[in-house]
């Protein structure tokens, strides 16, 4: 997986390569708080203000660039599409992996788990309370306090929230796993039948 960082001085050159830039010190460079995003302003030679976005969109890299008047219309936008790997030359783009990810590579690839009821691959993880949970073994990026959901993290502490659109993933945001209690199709039904359903993959642990 992998995810966004930066910091001025590369912002800088980056935009330097579509846009002839004053010296850094007359370029105004803030980061977003809680997501990779950043933005820079400055005044080019023919007095527009330029404001360059880096950020992701559907999970590719992009920097748009747009150009007006001081208080007036929009001259011109321009967005670019950035390359992955040239980010990672830049050292713009780092890739991480989750816990999860560590245990399964640990195991040859193979998945830790499968439900015992629908059969789908799940992961365990030990809540703060001390109980084994099944999770789904794919880590997604949280936005916190954008809805009910629960989801749990490497250590076992539980955030709550939304999953993060494409669009909204970022570095910034907090990584965590989804409860396979919400994904189970046979999470939902009656004691009885999912017993009956049950037996085939290894006698786990029911997905609560």
């Amino acid at each position: 997986m992998f995810r966004l960082k930066a910091n001025k001085t590369s912002l800088y050159k980056l935009v330097g390569t579509y846009e002839a830039l004053p010296p850094m010190r007359r370029v105004t460079i803030t980061k977003a708080p809680r997501t990779p995003d950043w933005w820079l302003k400055w005044t080019d030679a023919d007095g527009l203000l330029c404001v360059a976005f880096f950020s992701t969109c559907m999970g590719k890299p992009l920097l748009s660039i747009e150009k007006k008047e001081f208080g007036g219309p929009q001259v011109s936008r321009v967005v670019h599409d950035l390359d992955t790997k040239d980010l990672l030359e830049r050292g713009m783009v780092e890739e991480f992996t989750t816990a999860a990810e560590r245990r399964r590579a640990e195991r040859g690839g193979q998945p830790v788990a499968r439900c015992k009821f629908c059969g789908q691959e799940i992961d365990w993880i030990t809540s703060m309370e001390g109980k084994q949970v099944p999770v789904d073994p794919d880590p997604v990026f949280v936005i916190e306090d954008g809805g009910p959901e629960e989801f749990l993290d490497d250590m076992g502490a539980t955030i709550t929230g939304r999953q993060a659109r494409p669009e909204e993933e970022s570095r910034d945001l907090p990584v965590a796993f989804v409860l396979h209690r919400r994904t189970c199709p046979w999470a939902d039904k009656p004691t009885q039948r999912r017993v009956e359903r049950g037996g085939s993959y290894g006698g786990l642990l029911p997905a609560t």
